[in-house]
């Protein structure tokens, strides 16, 4: 219920300008990453393609969920629409404003290096309550945001 709470504060997506429009960007969980990756080694192994052929079927296939219209509507109809819709230089665009969302979104504090915030992940596993006392409002929405993308 606490998690819940804490969750619906916060907001995992952000309105970007594309094209004289305005699209919206999510951030992907890891199942949604797990299965774009999956889809991409599927689809390059049965067309014969190269790695980095894979790298870029993988991204695309995360673009295709995580970029919408504002209403959350895909922006093709399907995977092989979207494919032949989006050039490089779109892809870079989409990619680089994933990227800042995700920054924005990251669950570490300034300041704070990665045993610290194991620290306070053991600590939520051990006393939650102790912790939603603890912490600043930061460091509590970025660790939410964290718990969220974790399978």
């Amino acid at each position: 219920m606490i998690l819940e709470k804490l969750k619906a504060g916060t907001n995992n997506s952000k309105l970007v300008p594309f094209l004289g429009e305005t699209l919206k960007i999510r951030l992907l969980s890891e199942g949604e990453m797990a299965q774009a990756r999956m889809e991409a080694q599927a689809y390059t192994k049965q067309k014969g393609l190269d790695e980095e052929s894979e790298l870029i079927e993988k991204v695309l296939r995360q673009l295709f969920i995580a970029v919408t219209d504002t209403d959350g509507n895909k922006l093709a109809e399907n995977m092989d629409k979207f494919r032949l819709l989006v050039t490089r230089g779109e892809r870079e665009y989409l990619i680089d404003e994933y990227l800042m969302l995700e920054r924005d979104c990251l669950p570490s504090v300034p300041g704070m290096d990665d045993a610290e915030f194991e620290d306070i992940l053991d600590e939520v596993k051990k006393s939650p309550d102790s912790i939603l006392n603890s912490s600043n409002i930061s460091t509590l929405k970025r660790l939410i945001r964290y718990l969220e993308n974790r399978p």
